[in-house]
Formats: structure tokens, C-alpha cells, sequence
């Protein structure tokens, strides 16, 4: 009887060491934060000569609210039909994050309307540099909320933004125009499973 109540004690301490620890980056229920602003890679793109008034980037209500993302508001960015290939939007994060030599899981809750390649990359908040460049390890569905996830690694920075290319590829025989683009919840944890429905109260906490 005694070695099973030390038992049931060695269990219940270890919970915390089991549970995984993870941080909430970006939400956007508070709205727009500055510094969140169109970015195009391309330098002869017409956003970055001047040709074209730069693209929408804002906080709205959720549009599609489901069991995957039950939140109020999230990020809406409409990928130009003339940008570059990697052309995104650059999200002040609300919560910066230290990047270490221990791998960590960077998750993305995406909707869009296309089936292509998503990309993120992490800024450096003391150099201004981007430190980690990394393609989704996970699917994204189109029409669907799924959660893209990326690896992160590295040697001792800050990061206070990211850059998310949501349709890194060229828009040319492929699309028709303009497409909408919603991003939301943006966490740090050590899990590389993405969230899934009934995974998403862990996510709200």
C-alpha cells in the first residue's frame, strides 16, 4: 500500500514535465499591432516601385469560425495577383521568443484558398536579420483552417517577428486575380503534431 501511494505521488509530480509547455505569440483579438505591414521580396515588384498601393493587411472578424478556430478576429492579408513569389505579410509578434540549440515548433493557424507552398521566416530583434528560413512541415488544406508548422533552431536570439509567405509561388497560369488569406494563432511549443479540432482547447488555454 505504501509503494503505491509514493507511486501515485511520483506520478502526480511528474505531470508538469509531461505536459507540453507552450507559448502564445499572436492572437490579433487585441487588433492590428504596428509593424505588421505587407512584404514582397521581389525588388522589381510594383508594391516595392511604387506602381501599386500596397496590399490589405488588417484585423477583422473570423469568417470562419469552426471547431478548428473558435476565436473572434484574426488577420486578413490579400496576396496581390502582381507580387513576387514571396510576397507575405510581417507580423509584429505580442510575445517575442528566444531561439536555442533545443528544436522548437513554430504553429500557424491558415486559411487559404490554394493548395501551394507556405513559408515562414523569424527576425532577429537585435540584428534586424532573418535568422531562421523554413517551409511548412505540415499540410495546408485549402478552404480550411489547418495548422502550418515550421522548425525552428538556432544559437541564442530574439525574435520579435516573423514573415509568413502564405502563397509562395508564382501567381502567373495559376490564379485569377487577388486571393484572401486569414492567419491566426500563432504558438511556440515542442510538439511537431498539428492542432487538430479536438485538440483546440489546449490551444485557448
Amino acid at each position: 500500500m505504501r509503494k503505491l501511494r509514493y507511486l501515485y505521488i511520483a506520478l502526480f509530480l511528474a505531470i508538469p514535465f509531461l505536459l507540453k509547455a507552450e507559448t502564445l505569440l499572436s492572437s490579433f483579438e487585441g487588433g492590428l499591432i504596428n509593424g505588421t505591414v505587407f512584404v514582397d521580396e521581389w525588388e522589381k515588384s510594383p508594391f516595392n516601385l511604387n506602381k501599386c498601393v500596397n496590399t490589405t493587411v488588417e484585423v477583422i472578424d473570423n469568417p470562419y469560425i469552426n471547431e478548428m478556430n473558435e476565436t473572434g478576429k484574426v488577420l486578413h492579408y490579400v496576396r496581390p495577383y502582381f507580387a513576387g513569389d514571396r510576397n507575405g505579410v510581417e507580423i509584429k509578434l505580442e510575445n517575442t521568443f528566444q531561439v536555442t540549440t533545443t528544436k522548437q515548433y513554430l504553429h500557424v493557424l491558415v486559411h487559404k484558398p490554394t493548395l501551394s507552398p507556405l513559408v515562414m521566416a523569424a527576425i532577429d530583434k537585435s540584428n534586424n536579420v532573418l535568422q531562421v528560413i523554413e517551409l511548412s512541415r505540415s499540410e495546408v488544406r485549402a478552404n480550411a483552417w489547418s495548422d502550418a508548422i515550421f522548425s525552428i533552431k538556432g544559437n541564442g536570439y530574439e525574435i520579435d517577428r516573423i514573415r509568413i509567405y502564405p502563397d509562395c509561388q508564382t501567381a502567373v497560369g495559376r490564379l485569377s486575380g487577388d486571393i484572401d488569406i486569414y492567419i491566426d494563432e500563432i504558438v511556440l511549443n515542442d510538439s511537431d503534431e498539428p492542432r487538430t479540432a479536438s485538440s483546440y482547447c489546449s490551444v485557448k488555454g
